[in-house]
């Protein structure tokens, strides 16, 4: 870096006589010398901002890295699979069914004096007016009051003990019809310290049917809206709640089947919403058959045993899958094969325009592009044949996606019409260019269409794109232009 001419300051020091400013000039004249290079070490210089700005215009690394600092990027925001997973979890986690699921279970209880079983029952059934009721419990209760000790003899737990209850419940009256069943099994110590507490398991299995009367008889289905049905199981281990549950019952608007969508959309859900939930830190699907030795006919350990599918901690993994169809915000890929595309060897590249301004010209006046885009590899063939791939793999094959927009001037009318269409000619090349069917979408004001063309050759040579826009009756103006240019290989 040449710096630019700086005039030194004269080292006048020693003529002052006067100590208190001799004391000042000597720093300020070696600072400034050091400064220019004219004395000290070259790295102790110090740069102005002209002296930065002639660094930055001539090293794109530090000027990339100073302009990284100086304008951090922005939080990607979130895509629209994100997006939905958000919305949809937040539903879930509202959800009377997934909150249930978390809740502790109300331990049984229940002393025990010795080394004893106690059974109790209590049974009632009624009606009250236009009511019927039933209820029935059935708990045991048993244990032992034998203490455990710990190494020095102290007792620390009192013996284990445990409960069974059954609780059935039914209640109908002239509006609804609640039919209900729980059973409980829990074990557990209880602590003879305060430094021991005490410890228990609790699982609680329960069933749950609800009927309710329509409001509004003239509604369609009101027998099967206004059905809930609910079975679920849970584990309390020393407060630490788990389970699974699924439930059925009319769909809400911002319940877990239909959050996130409008009542017109097609996945709207207008009728009956089930839902199927697990809380667990592991949840794993495989095969429920192991593998049989062929010599002894024998169930036997696979020697690389591996879960097709597990959700651990948040994070799904899963071994092998066959998607159709798959809509990914963000993708960290190793390795990726396809028909069409292999990662690393291509280049694929998005066009966004808004508002250009390109005219887009009446009577179906094809001949003139709006706009022009090349397409062309990542890496060429020469560096790929170098890279040991073939060169018949090494060939690219061009493609194009385009949605233009247009505008009618004047409003337009109900006749007027938008033509789309996207030409492909090799870069330099003399061949006729081939052109894309001609794409017309219908409108009175504004109108978009999308057309896609991929030429059947395979090249090295980069290809031009020409986008042609036009419109029917009146000029027209491009109010946006998205794409993708693929180079496939």
């Amino acid at each position: 870096m040449s710096r630019r001419p700086v005039y030194s300051i004269p080292d006048v020091a020693g003529q002052v006589k006067d100590p208190d400013l001799q004391r000042v000039l000597v720093p300020l004249i070696n600072a400034w010398n050091v400064r220019n290079g004219q004395a000290g070490n070259g790295d102790e210089a110090f740069l102005t901002k002209k002296d930065l700005e002639d660094l930055l215009g001539k090293d794109q690394r530090i000027r990339g890295a100073v302009n990284s600092i100086a304008n951090p990027p922005k939080p990607k925001p979130p895509g629209d699979v994100e997006e939905k997973i958000r919305i949809i979890s937040k539903a879930i986690f509202n959800d009377p069914l997934w909150i249930y699921l978390g809740d502790k279970i109300k331990r049984i209880g229940g002393d025990v004096n010795g080394v004893e079983i106690r059974l109790t029952q209590e049974e009632e059934a009624r009606t009250n007016d236009d009511t019927a009721i039933y209820s029935r419990i059935d708990k045991v209760v048993f244990g032992s009051t034998s203490p455990a000790y710990d190494a020095n003899g102290y007792p620390i737990f009192q013996g284990p003990t445990g409960a069974i209850q059954l609780t059935m419940t039914g209640l109908a009256n002239r509006d609804e019809a609640i039919a209900e069943k729980t059973e409980t099994v829990e074990a557990g110590l209880q602590g003879l310290s305060d430094d021991y507490a005490e410890v228990s398991a609790t699982l609680e299995e329960k069933s749950l049917v609800i009927a309710k009367n329509s409001q509004d008889i003239d509604q369609a289905s009101t027998d099967i809206q206004n059905i809930y049905a609910q079975y679920t199981v849970k584990i309390d281990n020393q407060g630490y709640v788990s389970g699974f549950g699924l439930a059925s019952g009319p769909a809400k608007v911002d319940g877990p089947c239909n959050a996130g969508l409008k009542p017109d959309d097609a996945d709207f859900n207008n009728g009956i919403c089930s839902r199927f939930y697990v809380r667990a830190d592991v949840f794993a699907v495989g095969h429920p058959d192991p593998p049989i030795d062929p010599e002894t006919g024998q169930a036997q350990s696979p020697v690389n045993p591996v879960v097709p599918f597990i959700i651990r901690n948040n994070k799904v993994y899963i071994d092998t899958a066959m998607i159709r169809d798959a809509t990914i915000d963000t993708a960290k890929i190793g390795w990726l094969y396809a028909n069409k595309i292999v990662g690393g060897l291509n280049k694929i590249t998005p066009i966004s325009y808004s508002n250009p301004g390109w005219t887009a010209r009446k009577a179906h006046d094809l001949t003139t592009p709006v706009a022009t885009f090349i397409i062309s590899p990542e890496i060429t063939k020469e560096e790929l044949i170098a890279q040991g791939v073939p060169s018949t793999a090494a060939d690219f094959t061009p493609s194009v996606t385009i949605t233009a927009e247009v505008k009618t001037a004047d409003g337009g009318n109900h006749e007027d019409a938008m033509y789309l269409q996207v030409g492909m000619k090799r870069v330099g090349g003399t061949g006729t260019e081939s052109r894309s069917p001609v794409i017309a979408g219908f409108t009175k004001e504004t109108g978009n269409a999308t057309v896609t063309h991929m030429v059947d050759s395979r090249g090295s040579t980069p290809w031009e794109v020409n986008v042609y826009v036009a419109t029917l009756h009146l000029d027209g103006v491009v109010t946006a232009l998205t794409g993708t240019l693929m180079a496939i290989r």
